[in-house]
C-alpha cells in the first residue's frame, strides 16, 4: 500500500475519529451534525490550547526538556589533513522562546484542521447518503491525492497510484448523534466498511477508539498483509475532555489488554502484552490554578520469546576480512520479562515554577527476567517503602536545578547470569552473581545535577555490591559523585564512580 496514499488517509480521518455510541431517535441532517462535529473538534482544540498556554513560560520545564535532548553533531568536524576525528557534538539547549515558538505553531495548526474540516472533509460534495439518523461523507481521489497548486509543480492531475489506492479504500465517515450536541463519527474501510476507529465528538469530550483485532480485519479485507504479525488484539483509546474552563485532561487508555504477537524470519514468535489500565495516561492542564498534572498507570507488562529472536540487542554480527558476514551463533532457551507496573505522576507548578513527580515505582512487586523459569536478574524499588517515591525539581538561589527524594529512594538489582555464561561469553562478572543497590540514607534527601557530577546536599548516597563489598561507594552530604577514571577498578560498575569535594 503507497505509504503517502495512507499518511493522507489518517492525517484527514483522525480530527473526526472518536468513539461509537447509540443512534439518537431524533432525526437530523447530514449537514447539522457535520457543523456539531466541527465545532466540538475546535471548542476542544481551542480549549486544551488556552488551559496550557501558561506551560510556554516555564524555565525549569525548558531546563528539563534540555536535559533530555538529542545532542547536534556536526557530521563531517573539521580535521587536519591526514588525522581522524569524531563528529563534534553540541547539547540541544531548549529555551521558553522555543517553547513559546511550539505554542504558536499548535494554534496554527487548529486554524489549518478547522480548515480542512469545514472546506475538503464535511462538504455536500462528500455527503454520500442521510437517513435521519446518520449520515455517511465518502473521502475520494479528490480529496486524499490533493493537487499542486500553489506548489511551484506543474499540475498534471492526481497520482494514478494514489486514485488507485484511494479506490479500494473506499474511505467513508459515518455520523450519528447519541444525544443533543454530541456526534460520534466510525471510519469505515473497504467495500465491506470494516470499522478499526470510531470517534467520540461531544461538547464535553473528543476522543478516538482504535480496535487492533478489526484493524487487522481491515487489512486483511483490502487484501494486504501485517508483515511478521501472528496476533493484533485488544483495544486503545485517546480523548482529550473539558473538566472545566480553562482545565482539560489528555487520555490515553488500555481499554481492553492488548496482545501483539511478531514471528521473524526464522519462524521464532515473541509475544508483548500489556494489561487494561483506565487511564493509562493522563496529562490535566489546569490553567485557572496554572498548573499542569500528568499521571501514568501502566497496566503488567510482560514480554516473551525465544533468547534468539532477541540476539540483535546484545550480539553484533560478525564480519570477515572480506566484509562478508559471519555465521551468526544460535542462543537458546526462553526469556520472559514480567513488570508489574510503571506509575506515576507529574505536576508542574507555573507559579512557583518548579516540577513535582509523585508515586513513581513498578508496581506492588518485583519485575523479573527468567531464562527456561529460572530467576536471572529481579529490580525493585522501595521495597520497604511502599515501592514508590516523589521527586520534587526546582531551581535553588544560585540558579542550579535541585531534587529532592521522599521518602527516599531505593533500588535494587538482582543479577544471575551464571547460567547463560555458556552462551553470553562477554558478559561483565557481576552479572553471573551479585546484588546491585543504590540507595540513600537519611530522609527526603537532596542532591543537585551538576556538570559531570552529582551533588549531594542532604542524606547520604551509598552505591553497594554484595558480591564485592570493598568496592562500595558512599557519598555524604557536602560530597559529589564524580567518574573515578580507575584504570583497575576493583568493581567493573561501582569502579566507574569515586567521591569527591564540590569546590
Amino acid at each position: 500500500m503507497n505509504a503517502r496514499t495512507m499518511n493522507r488517509v489518517w492525517v484527514l480521518a483522525f480530527p473526526v475519529f472518536v468513539g461509537c455510541g447509540p443512534s439518537s431517535e431524533e432525526e437530523v441532517s447530514g449537514q447539522a451534525l457535520a457543523l456539531t462535529a466541527q465545532e466540538n473538534v475546535e471548542s476542544a482544540l481551542r480549549g486544551a490550547s488556552s488551559a496550557g498556554s501558561f506551560v510556554a513560560d516555564s524555565a525549569t520545564l525548558a531546563d528539563l526538556l534540555s536535559a533530555v535532548a538529542v545532542d547536534e553533531c556536526d557530521s563531517e568536524p573539521p580535521c587536519a589533513t591526514g588525522s581522524v576525528c569524531e563528529a563534534e557534538c553540541v547539547p540541544e539547549a531548549i529555551t521558553v522562546d522555543d517553547l513559546r515558538e511550539a505554542r504558536s505553531d499548535v494554534d496554527a495548526a487548529i486554524d489549518d484542521l478547522v480548515e480542512v474540516l469545514r472546506e475538503r472533509v464535511f462538504t455536500p460534495e462528500n455527503l454520500e447518503s442521510e437517513d435521519g439518523s446518520s449520515a455517511t461523507y465518502r473521502l475520494g481521489a479528490d480529496l486524499l491525492c490533493g493537487d499542486s497548486a500553489g506548489t511551484g509543480v506543474e499540475d498534471t492531475g492526481p497520482d494514478p497510484e494514489c486514485v488507485e489506492q484511494a479506490d479500494r479504500l473506499q474511505i467513508r465517515l459515518r455520523l450519528s448523534s447519541p444525544s443533543p450536541g454530541n456526534v460520534d463519527v466510525s471510519l469505515l474501510l473497504s467495500a465491506e466498511q470494516r470499522n478499526p476507529a470510531t470517534l467520540e465528538l461531544h461538547r464535553d469530550h473528543v476522543g478516538v477508539v482504535f480496535d487492533l483485532g478489526e484493524f487487522k480485519a481491515t487489512v486483511d479485507a483490502l487484501g494486504e498483509e501485517l508483515d511478521g504479525i501472528s496476533e493484533f488484539a485488544g483495544r486503545v483509546g485517546l480523548e482529550l475532555r473539558k473538566n472545566a474552563e480553562l482545565d482539560y485532561s489528555l487520555r490515553a487508555n488500555v481499554l481492553e489488554t492488548l496482545e501483539i504477537g511478531t514471528i521473524d524470519d526464522l519462524g521464532q514468535e515473541v509475544r508483548v502484552s500489556i494489561g487494561q489500565s483506565v487511564p493509562t495516561f493522563e496529562l490535566r492542564l489546569d490553567g485557572n490554578a496554572r498548573r499542569v498534572l500528568g499521571s501514568y498507570d501502566l497496566g503488567r507488562f510482560g514480554v516473551q520469546g525465544p533468547l534468539n529472536a532477541f540476539r540483535d540487542s546484545f550480539d553484533e554480527q560478525e564480519s570477515d576480512a572480506l566484509g562478508s558476514p559471519m555465521p551468526e551463533k544460535t542462543y537458546t532457551g526462553d526469556i520472559a520479562l514480567s513488570i508489574a507496573g510503571i506509575e506515576g505522576g507529574v505536576t508542574l507548578d507555573g507559579e512557583a515554577d518548579a516540577v513535582d513527580l509523585t508515586g513513581i515505582g513498578l508496581g506492588d512487586e518485583s519485575s523479573t527476567l527468567e531464562h527456561d523459569g529460572s530467576l536471572i536478574a529481579q529490580l525493585d524499588v522501595n521495597p520497604e517503602s511502599g515501592r514508590h517515591f516523589d521527586l520534587h525539581v526546582e531551581k535553588d538561589d544560585t540558579g542550579q536545578t535541585t531534587m529532592t527524594l521522599s521518602p527516599t529512594l531505593d533500588v535494587r538489582l538482582l543479577l544471575a547470569f551464571a547460567p547463560l555464561a555458556d552462551q553470553l561469553t562477554e558478559l561483565p562478572s557481576y552479572a553471573l552473581g551479585d546484588t546491585l543497590r543504590f540507595f540513600f540514607e537519611g530522609t527526603e534527601p537532596k542532591v543537585q545535577a551538576e556538570e559531570e557530577r552529582l551533588r549531594v546536599v542532604e542524606g547520604t548516597l551509598h552505591l553497594t555490591s554484595d558480591a564485592t563489598p570493598e568496592a562500595n561507594v558512599s557519598v555524604p552530604a557536602g560530597s559529589c559523585l564524580v567518574e573515578s577514571g580507575a584504570e583497575a577498578p576493583l568493581h567493573e560498575l561501582l569502579g566507574a564512580f569515586a567521591v569527591s569535594g564540590c569546590q
